[in-house]
């Protein structure tokens, strides 16, 4: 059979690997967690603090729709489930949820804080 020296033979998998793909999976759930109570916490401040009655389209995508981004890291999961034999796909996904954790955040945060520009010029501006 051989001392597993071919080229048939499996490649033994970098010790931790899996682990630091489970932890950016979590870290994503947790980036998610987080655009989801931002999100909410500033639409309470908006519509109760806020003298304007108008909310941007990507704060109001954000407040409806952000929910939905718990999926990238539950289809992230799965597939590490699946294919945690292949150090390819492992360190693709661990990276992929990083990468994608990083926009969700930049992006939530972006997003609220365009909502704070004053408006200059407007009827009523005081």
């Amino acid at each position: 059979m051989g001392t597993g020296s071919g080229l048939g033979s499996p490649k033994a998998m970098k010790p931790g690997l899996l682990l630091r793909t489970w932890a950016c999976i979590a870290f994503s759930v947790l980036s998610c967690g987080f655009v989801a109570a931002y999100s909410h916490i500033r639409f309470i401040a908006f519509k109760y603090c806020d003298d304007r009655s108008v909310l941007i389209g990507i704060c109001e995508l954000l407040v409806k729709f952000n929910g939905y981004s718990l999926v990238v890291p539950f289809i992230a999961a799965v597939w590490a489930v699946y294919y945690s034999k292949s150090e390819r796909v492992l360190l693709g996904l661990g990276y992929g949820n990083l990468l994608f954790s990083a926009i969700w955040l930049m992006a939530c945060i972006l997003a609220w804080e365009l909502q704070q520009i004053p408006l200059v010029g407007l009827d009523g501006f005081k």
